[in-house]
């Protein structure tokens, strides 16, 4: 199944068919919505049945990785989250600027956003791109089932909701990192235990690590 794309500036690009070019908006904007591609079970939530392969090794996010580099990614962390209707101040990670330098992915936040079609999430997303804050803030929106992509450099918000919806919703944030990018990357025990329990086959423990592997 295809997966539609769309950029921060709102244009729709087909996964499948588009590729490069979904990559090149990824590595310019800093980000991208994957429309449909994730499943949020909030029933799951109160204990480790949230980690499922369409979270964490996800097809979609799959082919943008891997499309990227040749070698592995460390699975950093895969936490749930309740939603709010108030956005924290954006950040971004410690290292963005060492990220920023380098040529291509390093790593990706994937944000799985729960709730149906009709539960609207934002993220406010500053317009610097690898660079310097610039205080010119865009809202880029997004529904229950997407996943919003980004590089771990962009400085941005946590996605909250537009409004409150009829029900209690969470988002499940993985985090990806290149494992030729450094040493960090250590997964909390239980989690990356879970992981390997249920994936071992696409996924091996490298010491304090837990790789994705091609």
């Amino acid at each position: 199944m295809d997966i539609e794309v769309v950029k921060r500036g709102g244009q729709q690009l087909s996964l499948k068919g588009s590729l490069n070019e979904a990559l090149r908006a990824l590595n310019e904007d800093g980000c991208l919505v994957l429309k449909g591609a994730t499943s949020v079970d909030p029933a799951s939530l109160d204990s480790s049945d949230f980690i499922k392969r369409e979270i964490v090794l996800n097809e979609a996010v799959r082919t943008i990785l891997f499309s990227t580099r040749n070698d592995g990614f460390r699975i950093t962390a895969c936490l749930p989250y309740k939603a709010s209707l108030n956005h924290e101040v954006l950040g971004r990670d410690q290292e963005w600027e060492k990220m920023a330098s380098v040529e291509g992915l390093v790593g990706a936040m994937c944000y799985h956003l729960g709730g149906d079609r009709n539960v609207s999430w934002i993220v406010q997303v500053d317009g610097c791109s690898r660079g310097a804050a610039t205080g010119k803030v865009v809202e880029v929106r997004a529904n229950g089932g997407d996943i919003f992509m980004c590089h771990h450099w962009l400085l941005r918000s946590k996605p909250f909701l537009e409004k409150e919806p009829p029900t209690e919703v969470h988002a499940i944030v993985v985090s990806y990192l290149w494992t030729g990018y450094s040493e960090r990357g250590a997964l909390d025990r239980r989690t990356g235990d879970k992981i390997l329990e249920q994936f071992g086959n696409n996924c091996s423990r490298s010491g304090k690590y837990v790789v994705w592997k091609q």
